[in-house]
């Protein structure tokens, strides 16, 4: 008899371990993000308000100064792509949006084509880059269960075509405290 109470006592504290280790598994909670190519009212007012403001004009200027724009009769445009994502947090408990920018032009971008992306935060009423990235877009925007106060950005790991750099899969830890 004292063996089927140790068995049972055994049994009971193996059964408690599984359930508390299986409680104990972290989870991703994959974050909506809206992308555009052409920037939203929110989006263009978070660029006017931020560093890019300056980007874009002295890639414009360069283009007209020093490009095929003083040349004359050139048939040469010169673009300027914006693709932008907006997170949204507040439906997450943080009070915050957070603007990730993939900023891709000639004169910027060189003749790879290898842009960066900035992730735009406001800080003190103030849109600030707390992070850039170059020639890799952005995979997926999560939350993780363990780490709550965490928002984590995962970039892709490119295409292949050249050498991989830094930023090839590259995981973005941003405290949203």
């Amino acid at each position: 008899m004292n063996h089927l109470k140790i068995l049972s006592l055994v049994l009971i504290l193996l059964c408690s371990n599984i359930n508390y280790a299986i409680s104990d598994i972290c989870e991703d909670k994959i974050l909506e993000a809206k992308t555009t190519s052409v920037p939203d009212e929110f989006q263009a007012n978070v660029i006017l308000n931020s560093f890019l403001k300056d980007q874009i004009i002295d890639d414009m200027t360069s283009w007209f100064t020093e490009s095929h724009f003083p040349f004359g009769n050139s048939t040469a445009w010169h673009k300027i792509n914006l693709k932008t994502s907006t997170v949204d947090l507040n439906t997450y408990g943080y009070n915050e949006k957070l603007l990730m920018v993939y900023y891709q032009s000639q004169n910027y971008c060189g003749i790879g084509g290898q842009c960066s992306t900035y992730l735009l935060r406001q800080t003190d009423d103030e849109w600030q880059q707390v992070e850039f990235w170059h020639d890799v877009e952005w995979e997926k925007v999560y939350l993780n269960s363990c780490e709550t106060k965490n928002l984590f950005i995962l970039l892709d790991e490119g295409d292949n075509i050249g050498l991989p750099g830094p930023n090839h899969g590259r995981l973005i830890n941003l405290d949203l405290e």
